[in-house]
């Protein structure tokens, strides 16, 4: 009889509705949710973001100490002045002499950061203030913009053709080495992946096809979800993304490297060889493979103008999505069908101004004059 009343009592307690549950029972399971959101809405920013804003927040923290403020609520007039300190002097949580101004792109995107942590509190801060001070900045000092250089399909082709060139010390070819970077250039371009969407590629991710490949890929930036891009053989075997990935994966297997999780784009010691354990190559040694293969071939060379100073292009690991998109623009291909590849955001303008550089010699009013 006892052990039946126990139970019945058991069960009464389980089945008591969230307005009967003790008030402290309650508060704990609303700070288990809380905490559980905030995890879920972390998760839904990049990594890179996260990190980014992150520093910049820090950096504003910094800059309220120095005042004796607290950073939140933020304060108009001090959010201007914090602004007008990153423009001529540069980040309070840099020592002082190492200290020099923000480029106004980065210090915006600090403001973005302080703005978004504020109405993450509950604030929401007036940034009108912050804002005129950086468009009278913008005013007094224009800038061109600086845009990594659009690796094209003949330039492309030269990087490659350095990459297979890669020796060791002694002269010998390194070739795994050669296999590597052949794999990253091509992929990268055929796929218009960021840096970071290539570094994350794994053995797992790839699929043989009798024509071709197809590749998982994650865009972080913009989706939570992994999409399978087909990737056929290319007419052109030096550019060919499939027959690369096919060398360089039978070369992971000869080291016994075959596991679903191995990086695709493995790290590769000085002397050409796998490691035992391999790891991912980051996005930015991606990016420095990517400046070196340009130097290499002879593109980071080219002047763009008459002057003795002219700027040269910059390749960066962006030099590959970006060329890629504007030799399909060139090509002929829609704009879906580029969108879809890219992985842009529909309406994008980052998108759209790559495509127009495509076409730039095409779309010209007076031609024929």
């Amino acid at each position: 009889m006892t052990d039946t009343h126990e139970t019945a009592e058991h069960v009464d307690e389980r089945a008591l509705t969230p307005q009967e549950e003790p008030a402290a029972h309650l508060q704990e399971r609303l700070r288990a949710l809380h905490d559980a959101a905030a995890v879920k809405i972390s998760d839904a920013v990049p990594a890179n973001t996260r990190r980014a804003y992150a520093a910049d927040r820090a950096d504003w923290a910094a800059f309220c100490a120095q005042w004796g403020l607290d950073p939140l609520p933020v304060q108009e007039e001090m959010l201007a002045l914090y602004v007008t300190e990153l423009l001529e002097h540069g980040s309070a949580a840099v020592p002082t002499h190492k200290r020099k101004p923000l480029a106004a792109s980065t210090v915006e995107r600090r403001l973005s950061a302080v703005a978004t942590w504020a109405q993450e509190e509950g604030h929401a801060p007036n940034q009108r203030a912050s804002r005129k001070v950086l468009e009278g900045h913008r005013r007094a000092h224009p800038t061109r913009p600086r845009r990594a250089a659009a690796a094209l399909e003949e330039d492309l082709r030269a990087m490659v053709r350095a990459a297979q060139s890669h020796e060791l010390a002694d002269g010998r070819p390194a070739l795994r080495r050669r296999a590597r970077d052949t794999v990253l250039l091509l992929v990268s371009w055929r796929l218009m992946l960021r840096r970071s969407e290539a570094a994350g590629l794994r053995l797992g991710d790839i699929q043989w096809h009798e024509r071709g490949m197809r590749v998982a890929v994650r865009r972080p930036k913009t989706t939570v979800e992994e999409v399978w891009k087909p990737v056929p053989y290319a007419l052109d075997p030096e550019l060919c993304a499939v027959r690369a990935v096919r060398a360089w994966t039978g070369i992971l297997a000869e080291a016994g490297h075959t596991a679903a999780a191995t990086p695709l784009l493995v790290r590769v010691l000085v002397n050409d060889a796998l490691p035992v354990h391999p790891k991912p190559l980051s996005p930015p040694a991606l990016s420095t493979v990517v400046s070196t293969m340009a130097e290499r071939a002879g593109l980071s060379g080219k002047a763009l103008g008459p002057a003795e100073d002219a700027s040269a292009p910059v390749y960066t690991g962006h030099s590959l999505r970006r060329g890629s998109i504007t030799a399909a623009a060139r090509r002929g291909a829609a704009r879906d069908t580029i969108r879809r590849l890219s992985g842009h955001a529909p309406g994008s303008h980052v998108l759209e101004s790559y495509i127009e550089q495509g076409h730039e010699w095409d779309e010209d009013p007076l031609a024929g004059l």
